[in-house]
């Protein structure tokens, strides 16, 4: 069971089983963190990051959400955009401990 299927089916099993347990693929990371994107502009900002790393109840600072987007944010306007999402994808896999797996 994919940490997608946990947000869309919360009652068959705890987020926390889902964070601790199973394996998402990286299109159902991508996925989930758009759905972040309050304003629709179509990219990630810092406080939208950090709304989505606390939903899976990462312990996610502002200093880690400065991080995540300085890592993933290719071309330094401050937000993770389509074309810089894979870097986001990297920073959560090696520096949060989301076991994300290839698609």
């Amino acid at each position: 069971m994919s940490l997608l299927h946990c947000f869309l089916k919360p009652s068959r099993m705890s987020l926390q089983r889902c964070v601790a347990g199973d394996d998402m693929t990286a299109d159902e990371f991508k996925e989930w963190i758009r759905r972040f994107d309050a304003d629709q502009d179509g990219r990630i900002s810092r406080d939208e990051l950090r709304r989505a790393m606390r939903a899976l109840r990462v312990r996610f600072t502002r200093r880690r959400s400065r991080s995540g987007i300085s890592y993933a944010d290719a071309d330094g306007d401050g937000y993770i955009d389509d074309s810089e999402i894979d870097g986001l994808v990297e920073f959560a896999r090696t520096n949060l401990g989301l076991r994300i797996v290839a698609c």
